[in-house]
């Protein structure tokens, strides 16, 4: 059976379905800094998020501190980076700090839980998955 893969942007009702998943991952279509498209796993083992190198390279972010990664193949290097935008369907993160790992067979993108506490909502119930993002900020103050 299929799982739908949906995303709010706040608690309105505008939603939309961006990714099916067919097996036991769950995977998503990604933007980063508004231009690099990925797929990326939804990872609620992962505490971070993390990206393979060649997507580094291919956003021409900079490398920050190093640290390592604790994976089920053992221990790899890895450094800190600084995503501007992340776009997951409608909902739009900023300033996200990542983990960036050496290409290596099988590197994929991870949005583990420093993404996840991010949103409003992870909500999996009735074979559906549903993110819900913070309602976009106005920028007007309330007086």
């Amino acid at each position: 059976m299929a799982t739908a893969i949906v995303f709010l942007s706040g608690w309105d009702t505008h939603a939309q379905v961006v990714s099916l998943h067919t097996g036991d991952m769950l995977r998503v279509g990604i933007v980063l800094n508004n231009r690099v498209r990925v797929r990326a796993l939804i990872d609620t083992g992962a505490s971070t998020f993390v990206l393979c190198e060649v997507t580094a390279k291919a956003l021409n972010l900079k490398r920050g501190a190093p640290v390592d990664l604790i994976t089920p193949a053992g221990r790899i290097p890895g450094h800190y980076t600084t995503i501007a935008a992340l776009h997951i369907g409608l909902i739009k993160l900023s300033d996200m700090r990542a983990v960036v790992q050496p290409d290596s067979e099988g590197c994929e993108t991870l949005l583990g839980l420093s993404v996840l506490r991010k949103l409003r909502a992870v909500i999996l119930a009735n074979e559906v998955l549903t993110l819900v993002g913070h309602p976009p900020r106005s920028g007007r103050r309330k007086r």
